[in-house]
Protein backbone atom coordinates (compact mmCIF):
# COMPACT_ATOMS: atom_id res chain seq x y z
CA UNK A 1 0.00 0.00 0.00
CA UNK A 2 1.44 3.15 -0.94
CA UNK A 3 2.24 5.49 2.15
CA UNK A 4 0.57 9.19 2.42
CA UNK A 5 3.94 11.30 2.44
CA UNK A 6 4.21 13.56 5.63
CA UNK A 7 3.38 17.11 4.71
CA UNK A 8 5.57 18.33 7.49
CA UNK A 9 8.65 16.38 6.44
CA UNK A 10 8.06 17.66 2.95
CA UNK A 11 8.06 21.44 3.60
CA UNK A 12 10.64 23.69 2.97
CA UNK A 13 11.32 26.47 5.55
CA UNK A 14 12.00 29.49 4.89
CA UNK A 15 9.55 29.30 1.48
CA UNK A 16 11.65 32.29 -0.95
CA UNK A 17 9.76 35.51 -1.38
CA UNK A 18 8.48 35.79 -4.62
CA UNK A 19 5.96 38.10 -4.30
CA UNK A 20 6.67 40.89 -6.93
CA UNK A 21 9.78 39.05 -8.09
CA UNK A 22 10.97 37.23 -10.78
CA UNK A 23 11.85 33.70 -9.95
CA UNK A 24 13.48 30.59 -11.31
CA UNK A 25 12.50 26.92 -10.52
CA UNK A 26 14.86 23.96 -11.34
CA UNK A 27 14.47 20.63 -10.49
CA UNK A 28 16.21 17.18 -11.32
CA UNK A 29 14.06 14.61 -11.71
CA UNK A 30 14.20 10.53 -12.74
CA UNK A 31 11.28 8.15 -12.72
CA UNK A 32 8.98 6.88 -15.68
CA UNK A 33 5.31 7.52 -16.40
CA UNK A 34 5.91 10.67 -14.31
CA UNK A 35 2.93 12.01 -12.80
CA UNK A 36 2.25 14.62 -9.52
CA UNK A 37 3.71 18.16 -7.78
CA UNK A 38 7.30 18.14 -7.78
CA UNK A 39 7.14 21.58 -5.78
CA UNK A 40 4.10 23.83 -4.56
CA UNK A 41 4.30 27.03 -3.19
CA UNK A 42 1.20 28.88 -2.17
CA UNK A 43 -2.48 27.81 -2.79
CA UNK A 44 -5.57 28.79 -4.58
CA UNK A 45 -5.43 32.22 -4.08
CA UNK A 46 -1.15 32.95 -4.91
CA UNK A 47 1.47 30.69 -5.81
CA UNK A 48 3.22 28.31 -8.18
CA UNK A 49 3.25 24.57 -8.98
CA UNK A 50 5.88 22.37 -11.18
CA UNK A 51 4.37 19.27 -12.09
CA UNK A 52 3.57 16.65 -14.52
CA UNK A 53 -0.02 15.49 -16.11
CA UNK A 54 0.78 11.46 -16.97
CA UNK A 55 3.81 12.74 -18.22
CA UNK A 56 3.87 15.77 -19.46
CA UNK A 57 5.98 19.05 -17.23
CA UNK A 58 3.28 21.58 -16.26
CA UNK A 59 4.19 25.04 -14.72
CA UNK A 60 1.14 26.54 -12.86
CA UNK A 61 0.75 30.15 -11.52
CA UNK A 62 -1.96 31.58 -9.60
CA UNK A 63 -2.42 35.15 -8.73
CA UNK A 64 -5.71 36.64 -6.95
CA UNK A 65 -7.46 32.74 -7.58
CA UNK A 66 -6.28 33.30 -11.47
CA UNK A 67 -4.92 29.86 -12.95
CA UNK A 68 -2.30 30.26 -15.94
CA UNK A 69 -0.73 27.14 -17.14
CA UNK A 70 1.85 26.35 -19.77
CA UNK A 71 2.63 22.52 -20.18
CA UNK A 72 5.45 20.42 -22.41
CA UNK A 73 3.80 18.69 -25.51
CA UNK A 74 5.93 15.51 -25.40
CA UNK A 75 6.35 12.96 -21.78
CA UNK A 76 9.29 12.89 -20.42
CA UNK A 77 10.97 9.97 -18.49
CA UNK A 78 14.43 8.86 -16.82
CA UNK A 79 16.63 11.92 -15.41
CA UNK A 80 15.23 15.00 -16.60
CA UNK A 81 16.33 18.35 -15.57
CA UNK A 82 13.02 21.06 -15.42
CA UNK A 83 13.13 24.95 -15.69
CA UNK A 84 10.38 26.88 -15.26
CA UNK A 85 10.73 30.87 -15.16
CA UNK A 86 8.14 33.51 -14.38
CA UNK A 87 9.22 37.26 -15.01
CA UNK A 88 7.47 40.28 -16.16
CA UNK A 89 7.36 39.56 -20.00
CA UNK A 90 7.40 36.22 -20.42
CA UNK A 91 6.42 32.34 -18.47
CA UNK A 92 8.44 29.61 -19.63
CA UNK A 93 8.98 26.16 -19.04
CA UNK A 94 12.52 23.70 -20.28
CA UNK A 95 13.52 20.13 -20.02
CA UNK A 96 16.97 20.03 -19.80
CA UNK A 97 17.64 22.94 -21.22
CA UNK A 98 15.64 22.92 -24.21
CA UNK A 99 12.71 25.52 -24.08
CA UNK A 100 9.58 23.42 -24.84
CA UNK A 101 6.87 26.22 -23.52
CA UNK A 102 6.09 29.73 -23.33
CA UNK A 103 3.65 32.12 -22.82
CA UNK A 104 3.55 35.79 -22.42
CA UNK A 105 3.70 36.48 -18.27
CA UNK A 106 0.12 36.73 -16.57
CA UNK A 107 2.04 39.27 -13.89
CA UNK A 108 4.44 38.78 -11.25
CA UNK A 109 2.66 37.60 -7.89
CA UNK A 110 1.02 39.93 -5.91
CA UNK A 111 1.18 38.44 -2.94
CA UNK A 112 2.99 36.27 -0.90
CA UNK A 113 1.81 32.73 -0.92
CA UNK A 114 0.75 31.80 2.27
CA UNK A 115 1.32 28.81 2.79
CA UNK A 116 4.42 26.95 2.80
CA UNK A 117 6.56 25.26 0.01
CA UNK A 118 6.37 21.76 -0.27
CA UNK A 119 8.37 19.14 -2.27
CA UNK A 120 7.17 16.09 -4.14
CA UNK A 121 3.40 17.01 -2.91
CA UNK A 122 1.03 19.78 -2.86
CA UNK A 123 -0.81 20.53 0.66
CA UNK A 124 -4.13 21.78 1.55
CA UNK A 125 -5.01 24.07 -1.47
CA UNK A 126 -4.26 23.56 -5.11
CA UNK A 127 -2.04 25.80 -6.45
CA UNK A 128 -2.64 23.50 -10.06
CA UNK A 129 -5.23 21.73 -11.53
CA UNK A 130 -4.86 18.97 -9.98
CA UNK A 131 -6.19 17.55 -6.37
CA UNK A 132 -4.08 17.45 -3.35
CA UNK A 133 -2.25 15.90 -1.79
CA UNK A 134 -1.27 14.89 -5.74
CA UNK A 135 2.09 12.93 -4.72
CA UNK A 136 5.07 12.76 -7.45
CA UNK A 137 5.60 9.14 -8.21
CA UNK A 138 8.87 9.90 -9.78
CA UNK A 139 12.17 10.94 -7.69
CA UNK A 140 13.21 14.82 -6.85
CA UNK A 141 17.06 14.25 -7.34
CA UNK A 142 18.03 18.06 -6.82
CA UNK A 143 15.92 21.50 -6.83
CA UNK A 144 16.75 25.21 -6.50
CA UNK A 145 14.48 28.54 -6.41
CA UNK A 146 16.51 31.48 -7.86
CA UNK A 147 14.37 34.63 -6.85
CA UNK A 148 15.55 37.93 -9.00
CA UNK A 149 16.68 40.78 -6.90
CA UNK A 150 14.53 43.62 -8.42
CA UNK A 151 17.53 46.43 -9.47
CA UNK A 152 16.47 49.55 -7.12
CA UNK A 153 18.11 53.06 -7.73
CA UNK A 154 17.54 55.50 -5.08
CA UNK A 155 19.84 58.21 -6.14
CA UNK A 156 19.59 62.01 -6.20
CA UNK A 157 19.96 64.26 -8.91
CA UNK A 158 23.46 64.98 -7.71
CA UNK A 159 23.97 61.20 -7.08
CA UNK A 160 23.31 60.65 -10.89
CA UNK A 161 25.74 63.54 -11.66
CA UNK A 162 28.57 61.92 -10.13
CA UNK A 163 30.99 59.79 -12.64
CA UNK A 164 34.49 58.27 -12.35
CA UNK A 165 36.05 61.35 -13.92
CA UNK A 166 34.43 64.08 -11.53
CA UNK A 167 34.21 62.06 -7.98
CA UNK A 168 36.24 63.87 -4.81
CA UNK A 169 39.38 62.43 -4.76
CA UNK A 170 40.32 63.45 -1.24
CA UNK A 171 39.54 60.93 1.62
CA UNK A 172 37.77 63.82 3.97
CA UNK A 173 39.53 64.49 7.14
CA UNK A 174 38.02 66.85 9.57
CA UNK A 175 39.59 68.23 11.98
CA UNK A 176 37.55 67.46 15.09
CA UNK A 177 37.52 70.75 16.56
CA UNK A 178 34.70 72.20 19.03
Amino acid sequence: ANKMPDPEKNRITPPPHVKGAAFTVHATVRGKNLDGVVLAHGGVRFGWSLHFRTGRPVFSIRNEGKLVEIAGEDTVSGKVGITASLTGESMTLAIDGEEVASRPSPGLLSDQPGLGLYRTLDFRDPVGSYTVPHAFSGKLLDHRIVVATPKVTMRTRWGQEVTAENAWREYPRPQLQR
